[in-house]
């Protein structure tokens, strides 16, 4: 501390330590602790008799002749006896200047100004990681601690007597809150998350960032985003002053006072975009691998929600398409919150309607529009996004706030929610049970996003692959995607995106009953899902029952195939950077759907380079044209091959000529 201001860390080896992290093994105590402390901006690392300076693990050069990044103290010999440090000979301390401005360079430091958003992402996101591995380490240690003490405990038959550790309780509630199944891992990133982005809310709404009055910079937060004020509270308000969680933060603080937000944003509506999707890369390039996130292009997802607006007009009777009322949309992996962004931007440009009615148009869809997402990073951003272009339009935000919520879209719709003590936990758990009760009995009727992918996920498909149906059908909504004799080949089932298909199909159309005032009955169970993911399920006998199951229970469909190249595209022909087919793909379910009826199901697969493909989507049109002028191609034949189960391609989507498409 300097003048009552965290300043930096010591860390203090044994004499004799090796402190050199070049020279570290990866399997060492050594190194793993490294990984933690090179995310630190002002590090003093030494052995007594060694002395370093790090920056973000980058050495400070000392200006010694001998060795530009230590500075070595001469104190005699000496040898380590039962780690005890001796000293056979009297001691003759001296030391170089050097040290004397090593120690001036350590405790002067200030945080470098911070005036662009890649510059906040490259101060804060390894001290985000730091957070994240610290509570990772002091969780694991307190679970340790808690189970001797419970073993210890029971043999005296005084176990209630044992209480849950500080950090140990608040990974009980946070999961007993916002999510049941999250691991120590998943939970120690969602902790490191929610304070870092919080932090960066209260920055851009120019609250104030000091740890004296943290308290009342968390009630204002509160006030305008609910959910991260109170999951700020909730992990913040127990760490030990003395504990390094505690210190990592003020670290951060510190840190971020050092930024100035007007020239981050420099007026740009969308700086939270790019200032999350570059932390990502940062902070964990491994994590979207691992959670399946892959973020839409903007021009794909602007093309999607185009054509789910005209489909709705011309199949569903919507007259202003997305700007209609009685329509109700969700991004059930909402990310960073591109997709309702999206739609708000098409509402508002609504043509059909008069300026006045689109701003009233825009009122209602702020209230009809819904969104959840497990991580809390890429939510407040999102939140952050919608909010503020819905100020831009002159829309109003709903009282409550918008229905954005921090939530696993696979989790129990019928979970009743635990009882919780403290006020921030009661808050927490209010908007846990309104987002279940979403679930459960809000009508929707556009479903639309890019779920995550992750094969080999037996497990993670929550209640839509091991849940019962209903309170009195104990079998799970997942087994409608299986077909007769093909159980040896439905492994393909245990995929992310197949359950975030299925859940999408059961929400929009089964769940949702639409016995709205001013509609008739017959407008039940009729809306839009439309996703862009794998094109797995189009083929192969594993993914019989799926087919199966859309063919019944939609009345239409449309499917772009957008990397008809196959597996591993060239890169500048790819959507995504990512090995897998994906292709774009609608299914509609109107009024009064005759199930006996196989859905009507068109295709179309899109050639050349990425830019290619975004001027081909805008061509894209639910309008039949002729067949002649859409050969089969590619995939399309072997689709065809698939004559029972299979999905039947009538017709092509794109009016082009086939020499356009190869």
């Amino acid at each position: 501390m300097v003048d009552g201001v965290l300043t930096g860390y010591v860390e203090l080896k044994a004499p004799g330590k090796n402190i050199d992290p070049a020279s570290f093994g990866k399997k060492s105590h050594e190194y793993r602790q490294w990984q933690r402390l090179r995310n630190l901006p002002n590090l003093l690392y030494t052995n007594g008799t060694e002395w370093r300076l790090y920056r973000y693990g980058k050495p400070i050069p000392t200006g010694s002749e001998k060795n530009d990044n230590a500075v070595n103290v001469s104190a005699g010999s000496f040898i380590i006896r039962n780690k005890r440090v001796l000293f056979p000979e009297k001691i003759t301390w001296s030391a170089p200047a050097d040290l004397a401005t090593l120690f001036l360079n350590f405790l002067r430091w200030v945080p470098a100004p911070i005036t662009s958003a890649d510059r906040l992402v490259e101060t804060l996101a390894p001290l985000a990681a730091l957070l994240r591995e610290e509570m990772l380490v002091s969780l694991t240690a307190q679970e340790k601690t808690d189970a001797s003490k419970r073993t210890k405990a029971e043999k005296k038959g005084e176990e209630d007597e044992v209480t849950l550790p500080k950090l140990v309780g608040l990974r009980k509630d946070w999961r007993d809150t916002l999510a049941p199944n999250t691991s120590n891992e998943e939970f120690a990133d969602s902790f490191a998350q929610t304070v870092v982005f919080s932090l960066v809310v209260a920055l851009s709404e120019n609250l104030d960032l000091n740890l004296d009055t943290f308290s009342s910079m968390i009630r204002r937060l509160r006030s305008q985003h609910g959910l991260l004020g109170n999951a700020l509270s909730l992990l913040t308000e127990h760490l030990d002053e003395d504990s390094s969680l505690y210190s990592t933060l003020a670290v951060i603080v510190r840190v971020m006072n050092a930024a100035s937000w007007p020239d981050i944003s420099s007026g740009k509506s969308d700086v939270y975009l790019h200032l999350y999707e570059h932390f990502l890369k940062v902070y964990n390039p491994e994590q979207r691998k691992k959670t399946g996130s892959y973020y839409t292009p903007v021009e794909v997802v602007d093309q999607m929600v185009r054509l789910v607006d005209d489909a709705l007009r011309a199949y569903l009777g919507k007259e202003h398409g997305l700007a209609s009322e009685g329509v109700s949309v969700i991004d059930p992996a909402m990310g960073t919150g591109t997709y309702p962004l999206s739609v708000m931007h098409r509402v508002a440009k609504t043509e059909s309607l008069a300026p006045a009615a689109r701003t009233r148009a825009l009122n209602r869809l702020a209230k009809n529009l819904y969104g959840f997402e497990l991580q809390s990073g890429p939510f407040s951003v999102a939140e952050l996004r919608l909010n503020e272009t819905l100020k831009e339009m002159g829309a109003d935000i709903p009282e409550d706030g918008l229905n954005l919520y921090v939530a696993d879209t696979l989790g129990d719709p019928y979970a009743k929610q635990k009882p919780v003590n403290s006020q921030t936990l009661r808050l927490l758990s209010q908007l846990s049970n309104k987002a279940t009760r979403v679930k459960r009995e809000v009508p929707i009727q556009v479903c639309i996003g890019n779920p995550p992918y992750k094969d080999k996920a037996e497990g993670m498909g929550g209640w839509v692959e091991s849940g019962f149906r209903s309170p009195d059908v104990a079998s799970p909504i997942l087994d409608d995607f299986r077909a007769q004799g093909m159980g040896n080949y439905e492994y393909v089932l245990k995929n992310l995106y197949v359950y975030f298909w299925r859940w999408a199909f059961w929400k929009v159309f089964e769940d949702s009953f639409r016995a709205l005032e001013g509609q008739p009955d017959s407008s039940k169970r009729a809306g839009a899902v439309c996703f862009i993911t794998a094109s797995g399920y189009l083929n192969g006998p594993g993914f019989a029952g799926m087919r199966e199951y859309i063919r019944r229970s939609a009345s239409r469909g449309w499917i772009i195939n957008v990397t008809p190249e196959g597996k591993r595209p060239p890169a500048k022909n790819a959507v995504f950077a990512i090995e897998t087919p994906v292709s774009i793909a609608l299914f509609m379910r109107e009024e009064n759907t005759d199930e006996e009826t196989p859905a009507d199901i068109r295709y179309v697969a899109l050639h050349g380079t990425y830019a290619e493909k975004c001027r081909l989507l805008p061509l894209s049109t639910w309008t039949v044209q002729s067949s002649s002028r859409c050969a089969p191609v590619g995939a399309i034949s072997l689709l065809l091959k698939q004559t029972v189960t299979g999905i039947v391609i009538l017709n092509c989507l794109i009016s082009m000529p086939v020499a356009s498409r190869v």
